[in-house]
């Protein structure tokens, strides 16, 4: 093997043993692993030009961890917050669900309840619409009374939850028992949104709000440019939309899915 491959291989499995002596709770040996990686031990935060590069993701995502184990949970939450807007600009679906865990471990660290509840909110949407949950399921008890605080706050506030993510899909998260559960955690995703393959729940009320915006744009015959601009947004975020759309619609084209929504009644 070329000596650069050989070497990212190395650190993938310093980062990986990163991990598991984090989860351990052996946290010097992870920070002496961490420091042969070179990752930013004494950082505030990532500087604006920061951009995670494959062969590094399994590094600064064990890096987000000791700081969430050390309690450095704002210092954590700038690099993950980072490095999901690239994920998710990229369309790094399983990626963006892993970081999306940890930014919510993060926020859970602080003192601002709405906004960790915001971010699981964000985080069981995300899993919904890619059908990766086995990151969550992998989350923990810690992870699972996060996502009772949310299905509590959520059953108090029913208005908030008309675009949330599918209830079959929270109660498979709280009883990992189940052989969905098993079976997904197992296979690393769904092929399909979860709540659909679980509950098959209805397709209008499994879109979110940006998502019924964008079908709207579609139906007016906008491009991806053109939508991304009207909504101020990247176009890998307009593709990342239109992807989730096509999925919980069961389609493969706009036009297709332009004709189910009217015919379910979504567009006049």
């Amino acid at each position: 093997l070329p000596e650069n491959i050989l070497e990212s291989s190395l650190n993938q499995l310093r980062a990986e043993q990163a991990r598991y002596e984090i989860l351990g709770g052996q946290l010097e040996e992870a920070k002496v692993i961490l420091e042969r990686l070179g990752a930013p031990l004494n950082s505030r935060g990532p500087d604006p030009t920061f951009y995670c590069k494959r062969s590094e993701e399994c590094i600064y995502l064990s890096y987000c961890r000791y700081l969430i184990q050390t309690g450095n949970y704002s210092t954590a939450s700038a690099w993950l917050t980072k490095m999901l807007n690239q994920a998710k600009s990229t369309e790094k679906l399983s990626l963006s669900v892993e970081i999306s865990v940890l930014l919510v471990l993060s926020h859970a660290g602080g003192d601002n309840d709405r906004r960790t509840l915001r971010s699981v909110r964000e985080m069981l949407l995300l899993a919904d619409q890619t059908g990766v949950i086995k990151p969550l399921i992998e989350g923990g008890d810690r992870l699972q009374r996060l996502i009772r605080e949310f299905q509590s706050s959520q059953d108090q506030n029913m208005a908030e939850s008309d675009h949330g993510p599918s209830t079959s899909m929270i109660n498979l998260l709280l009883d990992p028992q189940q052989k969905d559960a098993q079976q997904i955690a197992t296979e690393g995703k769904s092929a399909v949104p979860v709540g659909k393959a679980l509950n098959g729940i209805d397709d209008a009320n499994s879109l979110t709000p940006r998502e019924l915006e964008l079908l709207t744009l579609i139906s007016e015959g906008l491009s991806n440019k053109m939508m991304a601009n009207e909504l101020i947004i990247g176009e890998g975020t307009v593709k990342w939309h239109l992807k989730n759309i096509f999925l919980k619609l069961g389609v493969s084209s706009r036009t297709q899915a332009i004709s189910k929504a009217r015919g379910m009644g979504m567009l006049s």
